[in-house]
């Protein structure tokens, strides 16, 4: 691999999904507004983002899958927790990191962040620099550890669920008393979802503290569109 080629896809996230994924086509929506907002949460300026796709975008493939590997790659120490409603679909997630973790280019651009041997369970795997990913189902038992980074990957199965008042209130009292406890100074907290509700777990936290970022890419919603990433 020359140089050009490995500083490149070690600093832009596009291009690592591309060269990853060779079967997938360049898209101009992940490429120019995902992407770029991705890797402003990498380096910490931006610590509370939102991407709100309709089924089949691949907004898993692109955040859960395969931004996770690259941020560990970025920093081998720390903690990843991968929250979704349900913890069979969170170890599919928590897999296929594993597997892109170790891929014989991954191992090249990031030799800091390989998966130790003896640790690679599907939903709960440690790096050879002390960092730890661990994916857990809203229903289930979230782990009592600290994490830099929280992604919660559509905590809604489906539309019945984000509209139901009982599991909405569910969602709001796990947030505020574990995923929230969870967070490590500076920790970023990434939300991909399709929206379903105005009541929905982004709904509510977009109302109560409005410091988020975020990206609309069609389906329900109940704030203005915005086509690109906005400051908060």
């Amino acid at each position: 691999m020359s140089s050009d080629l490995f500083t490149t896809l070690r600093n832009d996230f596009g291009a690592y999904y591309l060269a990853v994924n060779p079967e997938f086509d360049y898209t101009h929506y992940q490429q120019a507004v995902i992407a770029p907002a991705l890797e402003k949460v990498c380096v910490g300026e931006i610590d509370r983002l939102m991407i709100f796709l309709p089924f089949r975008h691949s907004k898993s493939k692109l955040v859960t899958e395969n931004f996770v590997p690259w941020y560990l790659g970025h920093h081998p120490d720390k903690t990843v927790i991968s929250l979704s409603y349900g913890h069979k679909l969170a170890r599919t997630f928590g897999r296929s990191v594993r597997d892109y973790m170790q891929t014989d280019l991954y191992k090249q651009l990031f030799p800091a962040s390989l998966v130790r041997k003896d640790s690679r369970a599907k939903d709960d795997f440690t790096t050879i620099s002390g960092g730890h990913y661990y994916a857990a189902g809203f229903d289930g038992t979230i782990n009592g550890i600290g994490a830099a980074l929280v992604i919660i990957d559509d905590p809604n199965k489906n539309a019945q669920d984000a509209m139901s008042e009982q599991v909405q209130s569910f969602q709001r009292d796990l947030y505020n008393s574990v995923i929230r406890t969870r967070l490590e100074p500076d920790a970023a907290i990434i939300m991909v979802t399709t929206r379903w509700s105005p009541g929905d777990l982004p709904g509510w936290r977009i109302r109560d503290d409005g410091a988020v970022d975020y990206i609309r890419g069609g389906r329900f919603t109940d704030e203005p569109q915005r086509e690109e990433v906005q400051a908060a």
